[in-house]
């Protein structure tokens, strides 16, 4: 809208956010010497950003130019190449950036499938490696404490100050068209010299943009419940573009119901244990284990069956016996601050509240898993065990990956499409600038992190995501910082 902005609250530049990206985008601004105003949906006693759900690996860059071309052909022209060369020139170096920043970080290269690209075969995978953070008196890192390492060192500027609990609802803007502000849902009128900066999260939990934008449904996510599109909203009342909103950091999430009625999303953690995933009849339909290796087994589960007229791999099963039992079956990281349900280390509490099915037989379980005919289960398990010995496997699975599944009880999780967040929103450019849909930049409003990533449909390396949030973060409050020393020649008032 356009709109005259009253006196009152104002900053040099105004986040909106305070994850990743939001806090990435307020020290970068207020190191540039911006005066810095945040406003965080959440409570401070409340707050879950999605990177307090992520774990300890980032990517970062050996060389821009490899970087870049590996980077578009990961996004398969859902990104264009100056963004990707944005990104790779910025995430060349995030390490000593964050060493810098956080006293007492160290930063460590790994070995085997986490150590690198996850595509190696595509053009210019050597350039990006990932390395794994870890922080004072700690073994492995922890995403939550370095998000809070991280605020800390803002609001330690003294030019960061945050307002909690004030989501924001509207943008505004002047006659030219220059973003100016932000109206907050209770009504209070935040003005912004520089710039707003949206960092508020992707759509996941909105259930209409949900299933608007994304292949599949029902699509679960495990990453900030606070992030309801609000950031996409806001954009789209100001003509912005959008690109890559079908994308999302994938992975196969249960949806479950807890002893208090309210539902929660777990990520799976599939492993190569012996296990299979079936469809909605029993029968296998992939090589599992690749979402281990590339992170596509959700791309498997979006299959539309036109016969069916259904998604008949929504929900799928993921089947094993009792060695996966013995071990915790949840995945990724469970913020302090979690309002859900910590998964128990022996799976005996899920199994009790049916979050996990047994049988004592493969027949028995499918039974109770409510197959139309549950020997087809027993014969995608029989014929599953038939091919192991000899490494043999019609969906091309390592042989390493194989066994039989032959120690009963055998158990079941059901599965659905989704992940951590969604990563379309309004397209940026280069330097943050939020796009129009003719491609004109909307003045003084700017995007970082899952609002509008910068990943396509392949997830190019474990810790992209890390990478990606503090990258264009930077950018992004450099951005706005910049506009701050040429503000618009005047702000009505």
């Amino acid at each position: 809208m356009t709109a005259a902005v009253p006196a009152g609250i104002e900053a040099d530049v105004v986040v909106l956010g305070l994850g990743a990206a939001g806090v990435a985008a307020a020290l970068t601004a207020a190191e540039a010497g911006a005066d810095v105003l945040v406003l965080e949906k959440q409570a401070e006693d409340r707050h879950t950003p999605s990177a307090a759900f992520a774990g300890s690996m980032i990517m970062v860059t050996v060389d821009e130019d490899q970087a870049a071309r590996y980077l578009v052909a990961c996004a398969a022209g859902g990104t264009p190449e100056p963004e990707c060369r944005a990104w790779a020139r910025g995430a060349a170096d995030l390490q000593d950036w964050l060493v810098q920043r956080c006293p007492g970080l160290t930063v460590h290269d790994l070995t085997g499938h986490h150590a690198g690209s996850i595509y190696p075969d595509l053009p210019g995978a050597d350039g990006v490696v990932t390395r794994e953070f870890r922080l004072p008196g700690q073994t492995a890192g922890s995403g939550e404490l370095l998000h809070r390492m991280l605020l800390d060192r803002a609001v330690a500027t003294g030019r960061v100050r945050i307002r909690w609990a004030s989501p924001a609802e509207e943008l505004l803007r002047v006659e030219t068209g220059r973003v100016i502000g932000v109206r907050a849902a209770d009504g209070t009128v935040v003005r912004a010299r520089g710039g707003v900066v949206l960092a508020t999260g992707g759509f996941e939990n909105d259930p209409q943009a949900c299933r608007t934008y994304l292949r599949a449904w029902p699509t679960y996510f495990t990453g900030n419940p606070g992030n309801t599109g609000d950031g996409l909203r806001m954009a789209l009342a100001l003509g912005a573009d959008l690109w890559h909103m079908t994308v999302v950091i994938g992975r196969q999430c249960t949806h479950v119901q807890g002893p208090d009625g309210r539902w929660h999303n777990y990520q799976m953690g599939l492993t190569y244990d012996p296990f299979v995933v079936v469809d909605g009849e029993g029968r296998r339909y992939c090589d599992e284990t690749a979402y281990v290796r590339i992170h596509t087994t959700w791309h498997e589960m979006q299959l539309w069956d036109h016969r069916k007229r259904s998604f008949s791999r929504v929900p799928s099963y993921w089947v094993f016996d009792s060695r996966r039992f013995a071990r915790r079956l949840a995945a990724g990281a469970e913020p302090v601050r979690s309002t859900r349900p910590r998964w128990s280390d022996d799976n005996m509490a899920e199994l009790e509240r049916g979050w996990v099915v047994s049988g004592d037989t493969v027949r028995e379980l499918g039974e109770k898993l409510g197959f139309p005919d549950p020997d087809e289960l027993v014969r995608t398990v029989e014929g599953f065990a038939a091919g192991a010995p000899r490494g043999e496997d019609p969906f091309g699975r390592p042989a390493e990956t194989m066994a039989p599944l032959d120690r009963p009880p055998y158990y079941a999780v059901r599965l659905f499409p989704g992940g951590v967040n969604t990563a379309g929103g309004p397209r940026h450019d280069a330097s943050g600038r939020v796009l129009d849909v003719r491609g004109t930049p909307i003045a003084g409003l700017f995007a970082a992190g899952t609002v509008s990533q910068l990943i396509g449909h392949t997830y190019p390396s474990p810790g992209a995501g890390w990478s990606e949030a503090l990258t264009t973060g930077r950018i992004a409050g450099a951005a706005a910082a910049r506009g701050a020393d040429d503000p618009p020649a005047e702000i009505p008032g």
